[in-house]
This record gives C-alpha cells, sequence and structure tokens, in this order.
C-alpha cells in the first residue's frame, strides 16, 4: 500500500499577520484572552490536520483572481484559509486568513 504524503504548512507573513490580528481583536476589543488563544491553536491544529495530509480535498477557491492563480479555500469554524500547493515540493503556502463574508476581491495574493 502507498505511504500518504505529508506536506509541509507554510504561513506568509500576512497570513501571520491575519491570524494574530484577530487573536487581538478577540482578547482585547472583546475582553477575552482566553478565548483568543484558544482560536489560535484550533485554528492551527484544523490547518495542520485537514492541509497537511490532505491538501486537494478543498476546491479552487471559484472567484477572480484566486480561482486563476489556483488558490484553494478551506472553510473551518468562521474562518476561511487561502492557500497554494506547490506538490514537487510537498508544501502548502497558507496566504490569507479571514473572516467568513469578507469581500476578497480586492485583494491580492503574497508569496
Amino acid at each position: 500500500m502507498d505511504e500518504i504524503s505529508q506536506y509541509e504548512i507554510h504561513y506568509t507573513p500576512s497570513a501571520i499577520q491575519d491570524m494574530l490580528d484577530k487573536a487581538d481583536y478577540i482578547a482585547y476589543a472583546l475582553k477575552s484572552p482566553e478565548t483568543a488563544l484558544t482560536w489560535y491553536r484550533e485554528l492551527r491544529q484544523d490547518i495542520q490536520q485537514d492541509l497537511a495530509t490532505f491538501p486537494y480535498k478543498h476546491s479552487v477557491y471559484h472567484v477572480k483572481p484566486w480561482r486563476d492563480q489556483g488558490v484553494r479555500l478551506m472553510v473551518t469554524g468562521k474562518d476561511m484559509v487561502l492557500y497554494t500547493i506547490d506538490a514537487k515540493e510537498k508544501t502548502v503556502a497558507i496566504h490569507m486568513v479571514c473572516t467568513k463574508g469578507k469581500n476578497l476581491s480586492d485583494l491580492t495574493l503574497e508569496q
């Protein structure tokens, strides 16, 4: 039986900033640091569990310009994760993390 491939997860600086901004909002604006830490840990765990083994599970995001760049969309909880796959290098690049419902059409992809 073939061994399941493992992909290494990489976060762009903008994806890291997205996560830190939301954690800060939860911790300070909503005054719930424990919830912020739980949210952050669960998001990172969801990304690792889902994308390290099965990155092709989620489809290419259907909206331009994302579709044309092969960007995929993972929805977890109330968040959207935009990512690309490098099959040759066996890596997944997380480009953006945002709350569901955000208009993504004006944003650009950070490499």
